[in-house]
C-alpha cells in the first residue's frame, strides 16, 4: 500500500488550492493526502495559508516533484494510490506524469480541457494502462465532466423510465457566470493557439477521442458553427467555446460504455445566455457575441497579436479574486430525443456556484477520492485504461455531485 491515497500536484495554482481545501475539509483523516510541487517553498506557503482555516493542513506531507527526471518521478508516483494532477498547461507539462502513472499502474486524474493532448495521451498510454491496471481519467473539470455526466444522466433516465435509447442530446448553456480566466487558463489558451492548422482541424473532429478502430458504424455528428435559432430552448444560440472537447469526451464515454446510449446517438452543445427569440433581443446579440469570440480566438492564434494578448490578459500566477470566486452559477438545458422519434425529454443542469474553479475543484476532488477508494466499488475496480468521467464512475460521481448541491432535474 502506498504512502498516500492521493498525491495532489499543483497545489499552488487556483484550482489546486481549492481542491486541497476540498480534500482537507470534506474528507480529513479519511484519506492520506500529500502535496507535490516543484518549488517546496511555495508549496509550504500554500499549506500554511490553508492551515489558517484548516489546522490539519499542517500535517499534510510535501514531496518535491521533478517531472524532468523520469526515474525520480516514477518512484514518486508509486508512493500514492492516485495522482491528482492540476499542473498546466497539460500540453506543456502533463505527459510525464501520465506516462509515470500508466507505467507504474497508478491511478491518475486531471482537469485537462485540451482535446488534442488527451488524444495524444490515449494513443501513447491507453494500452500501457490496460496492461498495468492504471485508470487514467481526463477532463474532470467543468470541461468536460458537466457535459459528460449530463449525457449519461439523460441516457439512464430514458432507459429506466421509457426503455428507449437515445438518438440525440443537445445541451444549451442558458447561464454561465464564471470568475474569469486565471493566468494558468490563459497559458493553456495560448498554448492551444500555437497548434498548426492541421492540428486545429483535428480538434474539430467529434470522434477525436474515440477508441481506435473502424468508424464506419458511427453516426454523423452535428457541430454548430454559426448563430442559430434553437426550437427546444426557444432562443438564439451560438457555438459554445468548449463544445468540441466536451463532445469528444461524451462520445468517448458513449463508446467505452459499449454504445449503450444508442447506436445512432449524437451530441452537440450551444450557448444561449440571456439571448431571446426575437431579432433585436436574440439574433443581433448572438451575431455580435459570435463575432467577438471569433475575434478573440483569432488574436490568440496570430503571431502579430499574440504579444498584445499576453500583455492584456492575466499572467501566470494571477488568479480571480475571492469575491469573484464567491459568485457565479451555471444552468444548462438538456434536450434528449429517443430513437425513432419516440419521446423527447428536457432536463436541466444547475451548478449553484462558480463553475471554472469551484465546480472543477469539487468534481475532481470527489473523483480522486472515488479512485482512492476503488476497492470499495466493484464498478470502478473493473475499469482500466484512459477513461472519462462517465465511463469511469458512471452514476457514482453523479451521486457525489448531487450531494454537493449540483442538480440534474427532469422538467417533463
Amino acid at each position: 500500500m502506498g504512502e498516500f491515497d492521493i498525491l495532489l500536484l499543483g497545489v499552488t495554482g487556483c484550482v489546486g488550492k481549492l481542491a486541497a481545501a476540498e480534500l482537507i475539509s470534506h474528507f480529513g483523516e479519511e484519506i492520506r493526502l500529500g502535496f507535490g510541487g516543484r518549488n517546496v517553498g511555495k508549496t509550504e506557503a500554500v499549506r500554511a495559508a490553508l492551515a489558517a482555516q484548516y489546522p490539519s493542513a499542517l500535517k499534510v506531507p510535501i514531496v518535491q516533484v521533478d517531472t524532468a527526471n523520469r526515474e525520480v518521478l516514477a518512484a514518486i508516483v508509486r508512493r500514492s494510490k492516485v495522482v491528482l494532477n492540476l499542473v498546466g498547461p497539460y500540453t506543456a507539462v502533463g505527459e510525464a506524469v501520465v506516462r509515470a502513472c500508466a507505467e507504474g499502474g497508478v491511478d491518475y486524474c486531471d482537469v485537462s480541457g485540451e482535446g488534442l493532448w488527451q488524444h495524444e495521451m490515449i494513443g501513447r498510454y491507453h494500452d500501457t494502462a490496460m496492461e498495468t491496471g492504471a485508470r487514467l481519467v481526463f477532463g474532470l473539470g467543468i470541461a468536460s465532466a458537466a457535459s459528460d455526466l449530463s449525457a449519461f444522466v439523460m441516457a439512464q433516465y430514458m432507459h429506466e423510465k421509457h426503455n428507449v435509447k437515445l438518438s440525440q442530446v443537445h445541451m444549451v448553456w442558458t447561464k454561465f457566470e464564471a470568475a474569469g480566466a486565471s493566468g494558468g487558463t490563459v497559458s493553456t489558451l495560448m498554448a492551444e493557439g500555437e497548434r498548426s492548422s492541421s492540428e486545429r482541424h483535428l480538434l474539430r473532429d467529434p470522434y477525436l477521442l474515440h477508441p481506435a478502430g473502424s468508424r464506419a458504424h458511427l453516426p454523423g455528428q452535428n457541430r454548430q458553427t454559426t448563430p442559430l435559432f434553437d426550437v427546444d430552448s426557444d432562443r438564439y444560440t451560438i457555438p459554445w467555446i468548449s463544445s468540441d472537447v466536451n463532445t469528444q469526451n461524451v462520445l468517448r464515454s458513449y463508446a467505452l460504455l459499449d454504445y449503450s446510449y444508442g447506436r445512432a446517438f449524437t451530441y452537440y452543445e450551444s450557448f444561449a445566455g440571456s439571448m431571446g427569440n426575437g431579432f433585436f433581443n436574440g439574433l443581433i446579440p448572438a451575431m455580435i457575441m459570435h463575432f467577438l469570440l471569433g475575434l478573440l480566438f483569432l488574436f490568440l492564434r496570430l503571431g502579430l497579436t499574440r504579444p498584445l494578448m499576453r500583455a492584456l490578459l492575466p499572467k501566470p500566477g494571477e488568479e480571480p479574486s475571492a469575491e469573484a470566486l464567491d459568485k457565479g452559477c451555471v444552468e444548462g438545458l438538456i434536450t434528449a430525443h429517443g430513437e425513432k422519434g419516440c419521446y423527447q425529454v428536457t432536463g436541466r443542469l444547475t451548478i449553484p456556484f462558480e463553475p471554472g474553479y469551484k465546480f472543477t475543484s469539487i468534481s475532481v476532488s470527489e473523483a480522486s477520492v472515488l479512485l482512492a477508494k476503488a476497492e470499495e466499488h466493484d464498478l470502478i475496480k473493473a475499469k482500466r485504461g484512459c477513461l472519462t468521467a462517465a465511463s469511469c464512475f458512471e452514476a457514482l460521481l453523479v451521486e457525489k455531485l448531487l450531494s454537493r448541491g449540483i442538480k440534474w432535474e427532469i422538467l417533463d
